[in-house]
């Protein structure tokens, strides 16, 4: 990871290239189809840290999606003791 990205990480800085209009408007997708925004505001403004942090956005709460049915997986079983 570059340092630019972590620095961006860290003090949360929002996009500021390009359209401003357009990067509200991609912000509220963000909101309802989280990931999606971020990585088409990556695109738009080819900035490859936004890009990265728009698939970070979409692939952490699928990771967790997936950890929460396996803990009900595994769940069942103890409860049958």
């Amino acid at each position: 990871m570059s340092s630019r990205l972590v620095d961006k990480i860290r003090n949360m800085e929002v996009p500021e290239n390009g359209n401003s209009s357009i990067n509200v408007m991609l912000g509220v997708v963000n909101i309802f189809f989280f990931g999606f925004g971020m990585i088409a505001i990556g695109i738009l403004n080819k900035d490859p840290d936004d890009l990265i942090i728009g698939i970070l956005q979409l692939l952490v709460p699928l990771v967790g999606w997936i950890w929460a049915i396996l803990w009900v997986s595994l769940e069942k079983p103890i409860q049958e003791c």
